[in-house]
């Protein structure tokens, strides 16, 4: 019981009400959930009570757990979730000649930048088909600070945003674009928690390139004749109801069989990736 949303809700009204103390085995519990917000779609909003939870957990001296601890000193030292050298981080970008200024900015992300660089690579191409011209922060970018944001270790996920934001402010761009659903979730949520209004858009890549297939500025000719499938992701999905965007995309390819898989949208199954950062940092 206690690993299920309404247990965890007992366990939080326990805390607070004198009856239960922060301890190492409640961190346990409390670091098992991916904070996916399936819980939200039936209930109250209990990420933010969660998450709060996990801050209280750090603050008296018995959080996070030691792979979540590892990662966030990671992203710390190295300004990453993975220890990779800063000059690995755009290796991708090498020979694409992006310029550092421009009213876009492409944020590649932690994940895409280290272990996926053929999906920045992929991005950066489509755009220069729609001919967009995109900017990149190339060794200046580093992590949102995501994870420590999440881990309740909010002082380094906040050197890491204001270390961000000022590389982004110096860009000039008035609007940032990522591919990456929990970049996108720390920009449009942490960052205005914490900081207030940003000075630019933020914009997911799917909502961007669903407008340019909009306005006919980007189209696909080559016909792929594949039955495909999409995955809604916790926080682009529940978080901010983009569902249709990455569809429209897919649709658009001639060829493509587009078919639903049995849990999508705001009733998505979450693919743990909360939990499997941990397996790639460590």
């Amino acid at each position: 019981q206690s690993y299920r949303p309404s247990g965890r809700a007992y366990i939080i009204a326990s805390l607070v009400q004198g009856k239960l103390e922060l301890s190492s085995e409640l961190a346990k519990n409390a670091y098992s959930c991916t904070l996916c917000g399936s819980c939200d779609e039936i209930c109250f909003d209990k990420v933010p009570v969660f998450r709060a939870l996990r801050e209280d957990l750090v603050e008296a001296g018995v959080a996070p757990l030691e792979p979540s601890q590892k990662i966030d000193e990671n992203i710390d030292k190295t300004f990453n979730a993975f220890r990779g050298k800063k000059e690995k981080r755009s290796a991708w970008s090498k020979g694409l000649n992006l310029p550092k200024k421009a009213e876009a900015l492409y944020y590649a992300g932690c994940f895409n930048s280290y272990f996926y660089p053929e999906v920045s690579k992929a991005i950066i191409g489509l755009l220069s088909k729609a001919g967009v011209d995109m900017a990149y922060l190339g060794d200046d970018e580093v992590c949102c600070g995501n994870h420590p944001l999440l881990d309740g270790q909010t002082k380094i996920g906040e050197r890491q945003a204001s270390l961000l934001l000022n590389a982004i402010d110096k860009s000039g761009a008035k609007t940032v674009v990522t591919s990456c659903s929990s970049c996108y979730r720390t920009f449009k949520t942490d960052y205005v928690e914490r900081f207030g209004k940003l000075p630019f858009d933020v914009v997911h890549m799917t909502e961007y390139l669903s407008k340019l297939v909009q306005v006919g500025q980007l189209t696909f000719e080559r016909e792929i004749k594949k039955t495909v499938s999409y995955h809604d992701p916790c926080s682009l999905g529940r978080g901010f109801r983009i569902f249709e965007e990455p569809r429209n995309i897919i649709k658009a390819i001639p060829g493509i069989q587009f078919v639903e898989m049995q849990n999508n949208r705001n009733w998505s199954w979450c693919c743990g990736g909360g939990m499997s950062v941990n397996y790639f940092a460590t």
